[in-house]
């Protein structure tokens, strides 16, 4: 029981975290919000109200970058965080310089998670990385449209604001995503079509996990 008792479990919104929800095994568990100031916002407030909590396991979902080896329908583990935007990288905006930069954390729930992720059937990739930008990349990329950005793995909306949070408040933080679609202008129609599924999977696994 002890790394349920310590570890916040977050999700976006509700419908990712809905099994676990009903299962009553996790004593921390809550929905942080949409993006990254919600779900910065969300988790804090939760946060002031339980010292006790160690580390934070975000659950949720990501699309990935062409040029990665990670494939949609595939499910990642994640400790490492940007906040880089498209829009700096065509030139049309300014990125804030401390983002360049990703907010790294160490090996916390990896390898119980991987041990069991290893005796199942889906694809399952440790260590990738996550850009969490402010808005959804719609254009479309074949390859890094700058050199920082081939170290991109996936995409997902809320991860650097709870990084921020979490460096803060001093605790761990890692994710475990499912990969439900490219980043690219179809990005949020294939999510549509795919995250159902992907997230009854997910929470089934983790299940078995804790």
């Amino acid at each position: 029981m002890p790394i349920l008792s310590n570890t916040l479990f977050v999700s976006a919104f509700s419908g990712e975290i809905d099994l676990l929800l009903k299962s009553g095994k996790f004593p921390h568990l809550i929905e942080g919000g949409i993006g990254n100031i919600n779900c910065l916002l969300g988790t804090n407030e939760y946060l002031s109200n339980h010292p006790e909590i160690k580390e934070i396991l975000f659950i949720g979902s990501a699309g990935s970058y062409p040029w990665s080896e990670v494939q949609p329908g595939s499910f990642v583990a994640s400790r490492t965080f940007y906040s880089l935007e498209i829009s700096s990288a065509l030139g049309l905006s300014k990125q804030i310089e401390i983002t360049k930069e990703p907010f790294s954390f160490p090996n916390s729930l990896s390898s119980r998670i991987s041990e069991i992720a290893a005796k199942r059937t889906f694809s399952f990739f440790e260590k990738k990385t996550t850009n969490a930008p402010s808005t959804l990349t719609l254009h479309e990329m074949k390859t890094p449209p700058e050199a920082v950005w081939s170290n991109l793995d996936v995409e997902n909306l809320e991860l650097y604001g709870l990084a921020a949070l979490a460096l803060r408040k001093k605790i761990s933080l890692e994710a475990v995503l499912a990969v439900t679609n490219s980043v690219g202008k179809e990005g949020s129609v294939d999510w549509q079509k795919n995250w159902r599924e992907m997230s009854n999977t997910l929470q089934t696994f983790l299940l078995d996990v804790f």
